[in-house]
């Protein structure tokens, strides 16, 4: 996904800003837009995969340079964010499949009932075989 233009201006602003720890009505007064504008930009920027890579990044940077490093807070933020991405990408990936069987005992029913219930059965046995159309 590639970044809108405007988003692409601001983008050094904002990363300056976050490594100097500014809240979003701080970045907003900085690149003089509202702070819905850089809420949409970090999103944006969050959904093009390429602030996970600035992230990593500047974690590096910061974890090798060390002695040029500014204060601890900073790199053990850095550290958190990056442990908080890991973290959700292995919950995105964990899926859960819930499967249950229904037995319905048919001697209650008379043989056109059962007849029925035997045809709606079989249908939504079909249906539950087939794998969904795929939308996207």
């Amino acid at each position: 996904m590639t970044l809108p233009r405007q988003t692409q201006i601001r983008l050094p602003k904002i990363q300056k800003a976050l490594i100097d720890e500014k809240t979003i009505q701080e970045i907003a007064d900085i690149c003089k837009v509202s702070d819905k504008t850089i809420d949409r930009d970090m999103k944006a920027w969050v959904d093009s995969g390429d602030f996970e890579t600035w992230l990593k990044e500047e974690w590096l940077r910061v974890y090798v340079d060390i002695k040029k490093m500014k204060p601890i807070v900073a790199f053990e933020a850095l550290n958190n964010l990056v442990g908080k991405m890991l973290t959700r990408k292995i919950e995105r990936k964990e899926q859960i499949e819930v499967s249950e069987k229904v037995e319905i005992d048919l001697s209650v029913f008379s043989d056109d009932e059962k007849s029925i219930l035997d045809r709606a059965a079989r249908v939504l046995e079909k249906k539950s075989k087939r794998k969904p159309d795929s939308i996207h």
